[in-house]
């Protein structure tokens, strides 16, 4: 459905059915690495507890010398509400909720949403500002990121809202929205606790899914699958599978185990099996780490060695489990399933010096950022081109030398 980028139409439309009441209406903004094309909107409108609801996509773009600049992302949120005091934080969870969506369509990273307005649209009529907040930050200078892909997003969003295990899926994006935040190789411990965390999120919903498509109970899946009944049933040598029984030391009384291990057996399967696509040895390596962060007991060195070319992987069944759940279209999935974007990827690998061999380093220095005065665009340096590559989903802004003219 295509919407009109007049408030004033939009708010008609919410008001359709609730003809008495007040439309508030939330802008927020983030510094993100995907952007709306200039010029652009995408409008997304969705049933809410009070009526119809409306959440407007822009990016916000400097022009510098010719060149579009593209900056933070901004979302308008309108929705009807009791009173400003709960439209605040209520526009904000719609805000933070949309811009979940997008990192997850985009699979790129970006900052938290802050509120930088707040007002009312009283029986569709502007008043004055209800509250304005300042810029308290200036945003980084752009170097890179992806252009969001407007219909497949919509497609996604209304797909993850309209699925009765949404909760879940929410829950399970939440942690992987944080895992794109610290998407870089320096922030390996974080990115593995985020995504196991978003394994196990999603650990429950694949099984109650498995258990629908054969058509069987917990119990008989487990069977099935020839789950021990303990985590100590399996015979080291030859690895035949019996049920171990439990002697009283004090009246000598045999009893079987519980079934307790055998759940816990289960949903590890689901997630080898069926999450991580039986691929044991990524499976293994995040589940052993994880752990060990959480637990306290991991080596510095043991994290490390785990390369960062696995939590790409874990990553990658996290965002298709989350795709397999809401049975995304094809179509969808084959513009969506797109690698990390290249814009994470360090331009140049670290240099490595030896002990004796080489020259002690100089010590490092961080050189000021060159000044720039943000509100009149006097931009320092200068921004010189903003590159495509050939699907023309990413963009790299060129500043060509940093250095020049400081």
């Amino acid at each position: 459905m295509q919407y009109s980028t007049d408030l004033k139409s939009l708010v008609d439309q919410i008001r359709l059915a609730q003809p008495r009441g007040t439309v508030y209406m939330g802008m927020y903004r983030a510094d993100a690495k995907f952007v709306v094309p200039k010029d652009a909107a995408y409008i997304y409108g969705f049933m809410g507890p009070y009526g119809r609801e409306f959440t407007i996509i822009q990016t916000r773009y400097d022009e510098v010398d010719g060149i579009n600049v593209p900056r933070e992302i901004i979302y308008f949120c309108l929705a009807l509400h009791e009173s400003i005091e709960t439209a605040a934080a209520y526009l904000h969870q719609i805000a933070a909720g949309v811009h979940s969506i997008c990192q997850l369509s985009a699979n790129a990273g970006s900052t938290i949403v802050r509120e930088t307005l707040l007002t009312e649209f009283p029986f569709a009529t502007w008043r004055r500002l209800s509250r304005k907040i300042p810029f308290d930050a200036v945003p980084e200078f752009p170097l890179g990121g992806r252009v969001l892909d407007k219909n497949h997003t919509m497609a996604l969003a209304s797909k993850v809202w309209g699925s009765p295990i949404r909760e879940r899926l929410l829950l399970a994006n939440s942690f992987y929205e944080e895992a794109l935040r610290y998407w870089r190789i320096g922030a390996s411990p974080l990115l593995c606790l985020y995504l196991w965390m978003a394994v196990e999120a999603l650990t429950e919903a694949v099984l109650e899914r498995e258990l629908k498509r054969r058509n069987m109970t917990r119990a008989e899946l487990m069977d099935d699958l020839k789950i021990p009944y303990d985590q100590h049933s399996q015979c080291k040598k030859c690895k035949a599978v019996h049920v171990e029984e439990t002697v009283c030391p004090q009246c000598a009384n045999r009893q079987p185990p519980t079934k307790n291990d055998r759940k816990y057996h289960l949903l590890a399967r689901i997630r080898r099996d069926l999450i991580f696509r039986g691929d044991k040895d990524t499976y293994d390596a995040v589940r052993r780490t994880s752990n060990n962060i959480e637990h306290g007991s991991a080596k510095f060195a043991d994290i490390w060695a785990v390369p960062f070319a696995v939590y790409e992987r874990v990553a990658e069944y996290v965002r298709e489990t989350i795709f397999d759940l809401i049975d995304l279209e094809a179509e969808s999935r084959a513009v969506l399933e797109a690698p990390y974007s290249s814009v994470y990827v360090s331009p140049s690998p670290p240099i490595k010096l030896g002990y004796n061999s080489d020259l002690p380093p100089r010590a490092y220095e961080i050189p000021p950022r060159p000044p720039y005065d943000y509100y009149a665009l006097d931009f320092r340096p200068k921004p010189v081109a903003v590159t495509f590559d050939d699907t023309k989903r990413e963009f790299v802004v060129d500043y060509g030398d940093v250095n020049a003219g400081v």
